[in-house]
């Protein structure tokens, strides 16, 4: 049951809310009201769309509200349950076209993409949008639709609605499906006439034969080219051992010529060192440290002496410092004849000869020890000059033995580089002796690996001959194969299509039989339900009973009249009224949806009571508050008529819009 609806910038309806009851609901207003829109947006929660959507009639701007403002968006939410569980859909359509659409149960998200949304709704309702834009919503004034169409419309368009049409599309499809087919298999037949299969088997054959005779030709080749790769190889190894063995001939020769030089050399160097008569390098190291010892004591002593005159010297001074501060004293007191020349005291006569005696005897005393320590110092300088005399002279002899020493090492260190440089000569020359390499034997070696290289380049351009002239006969070969394997399979594709023939004509003989067994079901169906209810809708007796009655080309509504010989069946178009038609086709739409539809027990009316007369109405009425909430779980009635107002059962709102002032829809519960 559709619980709920609410509508916002929807059409006219700035902000509708609306609930909805069990049994029948009636939305009453006058024309542009804004009744149809709500029946829309139903569909449009549901499925995301609805017939006037469906038929490009109505554009994304004219159903957001444009008036007196356009809107950005538009939105609705439709609350309904099924089976014990309530659902809430919501969808936002903006004004760019884009769409937003999500699904909960309970409160809980199910889906949040449109597409994901139809679908979840589809599962839920176990109905889709054509069904239900078929069997449940019937639009505005189309009771009688079906009554309006030529017979060969009409018979496709009821086929439709009953779901019957995909046979008949069916049909056709597998009709022009096998002719097809048949013209294929002919094009196919004239084309493998064509060929000479048998010839290009042999054809095939004869290149596979040729390319076995090439590979095993160039396996042959392969194996001769690894032979002589393999030669080349120990050849190569062969040949750089022998390079390397004359390599080190030459270089042992030019070795034994410079060693041989160099002992020339080494001689003469000996020969001139010994006619200077340098003695035994040992006698003469021994002779070098005996005169260093001897030069090392010429020099101790030469410091000793030095240090000596020095402290002599500083004696001398000292002495002569002494004498000149006595002989001050001397003068001084020769000046002063009366008085000491330090402290001004006076100075006796005797006593000033006394202290001047003793200064003149001590003066001549110091004079003495200056004269003894003048002939100490001259005796150290002839000391000196002697040690020093035979330090240079110890310094001489001592740098004559280094010289004999030098040239003594260097005979001694020539003997040993000759006699060196002689035993080298005679392992040089042995090794020479072994060395049997000339360059005769490298020419005759790199002459033969030279032709193995000829052969390899031989073998190699012959192999890569063969392979091209293999992949040659191959690619031929598959050619041929394919050519064939191709008329095989068009062989094959005939055969196969031939029998795909044979069955299309058994499905579309069975595509027919069970057309004709479900349309006799169903019109049955419909016809056992329009036979209950029409007695419910029909206010008069004249008409006892409806039928729809399906003919080669049309379908026939039918009522049974009692004017009619044996209460035959009359066609409704011959007989009915305007208003008795809107009834028969009313009757004939609730027997459509409750056969089509039967878990789905809604239906949607838009003005059902076109052309109905005061008295049909009554019996309308009636069938609103009795009839259709035994039939329907729930039913919505659009309609401008007041009179539908009568119906107590029904909850009824009332819809009104100021149109001139471009107001929206105003909704009343009445």
């Amino acid at each position: 049951m559709i619980n709920s609806i609410e509508l916002r910038n929807w059409k006219t309806h700035k902000d509708t809310r609306l609930k909805f009851s069990k049994g029948t609901n009636i939305l009453l207003g006058q024309m542009g009201a804004g009744k149809s829109s709500i029946m829309d947006a139903i569909s449009f929660a549901l499925f995301g769309t609805y017939p006037a959507i469906q038929h490009r009639r109505v554009a994304v701007d004219e159903i957001i509200m444009n008036r007196p403002q356009q809107e950005d968006a538009a939105s609705v939410s439709l609350d309904f349950g099924v089976d014990g569980a309530d659902y809430r859909i919501e969808r936002n359509l903006q004004l760019s076209g884009s769409t937003k659409a999500s699904i909960a149960k309970g409160g809980a998200y199910l889906q949040s993409q449109p597409q994901r949304v139809n679908e979840e709704v589809e599962r839920i309702l176990k109905v889709d949008y054509d069904l239900f834009s078929r069997a449940v919503y019937s639009e505005q004034n189309r009771l009688t639709y079906f009554l309006d169409l030529r017979p060969a419309e009409r018979k496709k368009q009821i086929d439709e609605l009953l779901g019957l049409d995909k046979f008949a599309t069916a049909q056709e499809n597998a009709t022009s499906l096998i002719n097809r087919i048949k013209d294929i298999v002919s094009e196919s037949e004239k084309a493998i006439a064509n060929f000479d299969v048998k010839k290009l088997r042999e054809q095939h054959k004869a290149l596979l034969d040729e390319a076995a005779n090439v590979t095993k030709e160039r396996e042959e080749l392969a194996k001769e080219l690894e032979s002589q790769e393999k030669k080349r190889e120990s050849l190569n190894e062969e040949l750089e051992k022998t390079k390397k063995a004359y390599n080190r001939r030459i270089s042992l020769t030019k070795e034994i010529a410079e060693l041989k030089s160099r002992i020339g050399v080494v001689e003469k160097e000996i020969e001139k060192i010994k006619k200077k008569g340098v003695a035994d390098n040992a006698a003469t190291r021994k002779a070098l440290s005996e005169k260093k010892k001897e030069l090392d004591s010429l020099v101790a002593e030469g410091k000793k002496v030095e240090d000596a005159e020095k402290k002599a010297f500083e004696e001398l001074a000292h002495i002569t410092a002494s004498k000149g501060e006595q002989q001050k004293w001397l003068t001084e007191l020769e000046k002063h004849l009366s008085k000491c020349p330090i402290c001004e005291r006076d100075l006796p006569e005797e006593i000033r000869k006394r202290i001047v005696e003793e200064k003149t005897s001590l003066i001549a005393k110091i004079e003495e020890q200056a004269k003894t320590q003048r002939e100490a110092n001259l005796a150290l300088k002839r000391k000196k000059e002697e040690v020093s005399d035979s330090v240079s002279k110890a310094r001489d002899a001592l740098a004559k033995l280094d010289m004999e020493s030098e040239a003594a090492e260097r005979l001694e260190g020539h003997i040993t580089d000759r006699d060196k440089s002689m035993k080298m000569v005679g392992e040089r020359e042995k090794e020479l002796g072994a060395i049997k390499v000339d360059e005769e034997s490298i020419d005759k070696m790199q002459k033969e690996f030279t032709q193995v290289n000829v052969k390899i380049r031989e073998c190699s351009t012959k192999i890569d001959a063969s392979s091209k002239a293999e992949k040659e006969k191959v690619a031929q070969a598959q050619e041929k194969k394919k050519e064939i394997e191709t008329i095989d399979k068009m062989q094959e594709d005939a055969r196969s299509k031939k029998k795909a023939t044979e069955d299309l004509v058994k499905f579309k003989e069975a595509l027919a039989e069970t057309q004709t067994l479900l349309r006799t079901r169903l019109i049955g169906s419909i016809n056992e339900i329009m036979d209950e209810i029409w007695p419910e809708l029909y206010p008069y007796g004249d008409y006892q009973g409806l039928l729809l009655e399906p003919t080669a080309d049309d379908y026939m509504l039918k009522v049974r009249t009692s004017r009619t010989e044996n209460g035959g069946w009359t066609n409704v178009d011959t007989i009915a009224s305007g208003g008795e038609k809107s009834v028969a086709c009313l009757a004939m739409r609730v027997a459509f949806a409750l056969v089509l539809v039967p878990n789905l027990r809604w239906m949607i009316l838009d003005e059902p009571t076109h052309n109905i007369d005061q008295q049909g109405l009554s019996k309308f009425v009636k069938a609103i508050n009795e009839v259709l909430p035994r039939l329907v779980e729930q039913v919505f009635i659009i309609t401008h008529d007041e009179m539908l107002k009568q119906a107590v059962n029904a909850k009824i709102y009332v819809l009104s819009r100021n149109k001139e002032e471009s107001e929206g829809t105003v909704v009343q519960a009445y």
